[in-house]
């Protein structure tokens, strides 16, 4: 085995700095705005279903408050209402959005060509989002993704 000089980054090195660099993004916002980084976040779904439902299930473990389900599948969404039964259940997520003011971020686990619009308007919002991937379809969305976050600071 050779010997890297080191100043090299190494795939540790990189692995290590992203990984803090990552914690640090994730709470700089909380941190900035001056927000109790004690109180639970309030969580809504877009997707409650499939990987949704896993994305839900995992925020819901490490503390986050599910306070809305929307799927437009009725049969999905009474199902994981059923998990969530203080969450509210909608089918159109535009309508979830207005509506629940007391949402602090979203998981976007839908169709891929919907994830850019709903994490866009969920974003010009002022809402954290969670996005599965594929972000965008295009270019274009991921620019207009990137200014969104960037001008609502989140």
């Amino acid at each position: 085995m050779t010997k890297t000089p080191s100043n090299e980054l190494t795939r540790r090195k990189f692995l290590s700095r992203s990984s803090t660099a990552l914690g640090a993004s994730a709470f700089g916002p909380f941190i900035l705005r001056g927000q109790n980084l004690n109180g639970k976040i309030n969580l809504a779904a877009i997707g409650a279903g499939g990987k949704g439902s896993s994305d839900t299930d995992n925020s819901a473990r490490c503390g986050a408050n599910v306070v809305a389900l929307c799927d437009v599948d009725l049969n999905t969404l009474r199902s994981r209402g059923q998990k969530y039964p203080g969450a509210a259940l909608y089918q159109d997520f535009r309508k979830m959005l207005e509506k629940e003011k007391s949402i602090d971020a979203v998981t976007v686990s839908t169709p891929d060509h919907m994830h850019a619009v709903a994490g866009v308007m969920a974003m010009k919002m002022g809402k954290h989002a969670y996005v599965q991937k594929p972000l965008t379809q295009s270019v274009y969305e991921a620019r207009l993704m990137r200014k969104v976050a960037k001008e609502q600071k989140v």
